[in-house]
């Protein structure tokens, strides 16, 4: 049996969990509270401890496959069982994060038993996939994107195919940033760390590395004879930070991305045109683009510069080679870059030394101090959606959300706006 995860679902996976411990809901006979990956989640009484199944958080998608066989569907005449009704849309099949009994339950408990249709009863405790043997359970879900081409004319053609000029390695997507609590073991005491905020809106990369030259027919004649060429050069690239095709978005002078796209302007080249004069050779700058035409409400006219319409944070920067080695920023050499260049580095709540075991009181102590708090950087009174927990040596990056934060995302998502950066 081979589990496999999707590149671009890295924090939308099943996991094969177990029932530890329940918590009662007055005056509620048939449902109560459990705990899984540090979040609340709302559970039938037939649950037993001890009893394993596979977890699923909120904004992930379930396949067609799956919600039919366990008949999932709220319509069930789309069900196996069509005297069975469920309670995920056939629209979206999205695991929703609810209020219920007053708490927030964030994700979805299912029975290893759901797994039966694929011949499957067991599976070791821990297990993370979004495919069994090539098929899909589950994977994020995206809102579907507009087409970019209303009028339906006939794109430009494109002057020649982007494997002609991206070079392997030199340009990295943004990797997904993974819960917090998912990642406690990675963080130790004595270990510096970095608390910033996350900010709701749509991930951004900015670079300048290497790329393929596009050569004339004399320099294909000269390096046929076996003349040395010049055949890699400096070039503007601009992208989402995680785009679900896998494509940047433009590169400068050489290649548009004509397909399409939740925006109705290409916000990422516009991000580019302003602020590609800070772009030295081999940087790349990973940030989030704000503003209330990227996710309503959050109007964050605190943090932008004067004139634009709308915010570049940054939150990471990376220095690429000729090799196509990286090299990650500090977060001190993050903001000397940026006061450098008149950037505005993602907005930092506290640095600090972890002087206390880190374990679940450690998560409860960040969870009261840091989430469920209104956003001090958005015009609008809306809440904030988390934090990122960012760790020197090693690197690495974990966030955590506020519950108040994943009810306002579902009614974004049902209205229809992006998930594509979330």
């Amino acid at each position: 049996m081979k589990l496999s995860i999707s590149d671009n679902s890295t924090n939308y996976v099943a996991t094969v969990v177990e029932l530890t411990a329940f918590r009662e809901i007055p005056e509620k006979d048939r449902i109560q509270i459990t705990v899984l990956a540090g979040n609340e989640i709302i559970i039938s009484k037939e649950a037993k401890v001890g009893q394993r199944g596979l977890y699923f958080v909120s904004g992930t998608q379930l396949s067609a496959e799956y919600c039919y066989n366990n008949n999932l569907y709220d319509d069930k005449t789309q069900n196996k069982d069509v005297t069975q009704k469920g309670y995920l849309s056939f629209k979206n099949r999205r695991v929703r994060a609810m209020r219920l009994a007053g708490v927030i339950s964030d994700g979805l408990f299912m029975p290893l038993s759901s797994l039966n249709y694929l011949g499957i009863n067991e599976l070791p405790l821990g297990s993370e996939f979004t495919h069994i043997d090539g098929n899909l359970i589950c994977e994020k879900y995206f809102v579907p994107v507009r087409n970019s081409n209303p009028g339906g004319t006939a794109p430009k053609p494109r002057a020649f195919k982007l494997q002609d000029i991206m070079i392997p390695g030199q340009l990295r997507f943004h990797h997904e940033t993974e819960h917090l609590s998912k990642n406690l073991g990675r963080i130790q005491s004595g270990m510096e760390i970095v608390i910033s905020a996350k900010l709701h809106g749509s991930s951004c990369i900015l670079s300048k590395v290497k790329t393929l030259r596009k050569l004339n027919w004399r320099e294909k004649l000269a390096k046929m004879l076996g003349v040395k060429v010049v055949e890699t050069e400096y070039s503007g690239i601009y992208s989402s930070g995680k785009p679900k095709s896998s494509l940047v978005k433009g590169i400068d002078n050489k290649w548009i991305n004509e397909g399409q796209s939740f925006y109705s302007q290409d916000i990422w080249k516009t991000a580019y045109e302003d602020y590609k004069y800070a772009l030295e050779p081999g940087i790349t700058i990973y940030g989030e683009l704000l503003s209330e035409s990227i996710q309503k409400p959050y109007d964050y006219t605190k943090l932008r510069k004067e004139g634009q319409h709308y915010s570049l944070v940054v939150f990471r920067i990376t220095r690429t080679n000729d090799e196509g080695h990286a090299d990650e920023f500090s977060w001190n050499q993050v903001e000397v870059y940026c006061e450098k260049y008149g950037l505005q580095p993602v907005p930092v709540l506290v640095k600090t030394k972890i002087t206390t075991e880190v374990d679940e009181t450690f998560l409860g102590y960040l969870a009261e101090e840091y989430l469920e708090k209104k956003c001090p950087y958005s015009v609008n009174d809306v809440w904030a959606e988390g934090i990122c927990v960012r760790t020197e040596k090693p690197y690495g990056v974990y966030k955590m959300k506020s519950k108040n934060f994943l009810l306002g995302e579902e009614k974004a998502l049902d209205e229809g706006q992006s998930n594509e950066d979330i």
